[in-house]
């Protein structure tokens, strides 16, 4: 009987659920790389698109154009940076621009300073998920963001996972993503039965992306 033939209410022994959770963590790992990957595309569209609509409607509310362009210039300078050797400088400019609090940018560079700050990361994104200042579909990243890097957490409880998805509707983009870390969440917890569910549900997503289709059969498969 392998790990994943366990009933939900077997327990493991200390060697197994180690084992258990070293594969856990790496499989959440992997799926958190290619979440990005999966959504990546989507996610730049959306932040152009943003940029274009904050700019007018910022203009407009807070009759500063000076105001826009510098935080507009700003914000794209830092998201240049992240992922090279200044990360943390570009981290620091996310994180002035969300503290001026004057225009839309604010709120892009809460969410993305959250998502690279590293071992703090998961509480930040669990404070913008709650920031109704911040676009729902941003929060709704914010979310997933936080959701993904818990399962690799085994400490964390599987109700708190559960419960940083509760804002993720049916019809949300992200509806998707969030049946892929509920089944994870189910492996970790050895519930076959569930992660069959929620992988099952994700493979007959038509909107969702390809690959994380794919993720979940192969997943069925295994289960």
């Amino acid at each position: 009987m392998s790990l994943f033939d366990r009933g939900p209410n077997e327990k493991l022994t200390r060697k197994e659920r180690s084992v258990l959770e070293e594969v856990n963590e790496d499989i959440a790992s992997r799926r958190r790389v290619e979440f990005w990957k999966d959504y990546g595309p989507w996610i730049a569209g959306g932040i152009v698109a943003g940029l274009l609509v904050l700019g007018g409607v910022e203009f407009f509310r807070h009759g500063s154009k000076s105001r826009i362009d510098r935080d507009s210039a700003d914000f794209l300078a830092a998201m240049a940076m992240l992922g090279g050797p200044d990360s943390r400088d570009a981290v620091a400019g996310l994180d002035q621009i969300a503290a001026r609090g004057h225009t839309g940018f604010a709120s892009l560079s809460k969410i993305y300073a959250a998502l690279n700050s590293g071992d703090e990361a998961v509480p930040l994104l669990q404070q913008a998920a709650l920031d109704r200042s911040i676009p729902k579909v941003w929060r709704e990243l914010a979310s997933i963001s936080a959701a993904y890097r818990m399962v690799d957490n085994a400490d964390i409880p599987a109700r708190d996972i559960g419960a940083q998805l509760d804002n993720i509707g049916r019809n949300s983009q992200f509806a998707p993503a969030a049946a892929e870390v509920r089944g994870l969440v189910a492996i970790r917890e050895a519930d076959n039965e569930s992660a069959k569910k929620w992988f099952a549900m994700l493979a007959g997503m038509e909107d969702a992306p390809p690959k994380m289709r794919a993720r979940a059969q192969k997943m069925l498969e295994g289960l």
